[in-house]
């Protein structure tokens, strides 16, 4: 294969990935705010990963504020307490 021919294929498939960049940008436009949305998700898991005292924090709060007896409170201070801790896992792995 000779310079000139490969320069020239080079340059139809730097054309042709251009034209590709351009039409996915344009179908993916649609999903630029639900992605934005996850994206702040994933980097509020992030700074969550960071606090895990926060967290419990959190979870203990919410089962405090919630109606019921002591008991029920408990029961959902430990499933609160659970998904935080599956949350955090699930996190670091990401």
């Amino acid at each position: 294969m000779t310079k000139p021919f490969l320069q020239a294929r080079q340059d139809l498939l730097v054309a042709r990935s251009a034209g590709l960049r351009t039409t996915l940008g344009q179908q993916l436009q649609p999903m630029k705010a639900p992605l934005a949305c996850a994206d702040r998700g994933a980097d509020a898991l992030r700074w969550l990963r960071r606090k895990p005292l926060l967290a419990a924090a959190i979870a203990a709060a919410w089962a405090v504020l919630k109606r019921g007896s002591a008991l029920t409170r408990l029961g959902r201070f430990w499933d609160a307490w659970s998904a935080a801790r599956r949350v955090l896992r699930w996190a670091q792995r990401g």
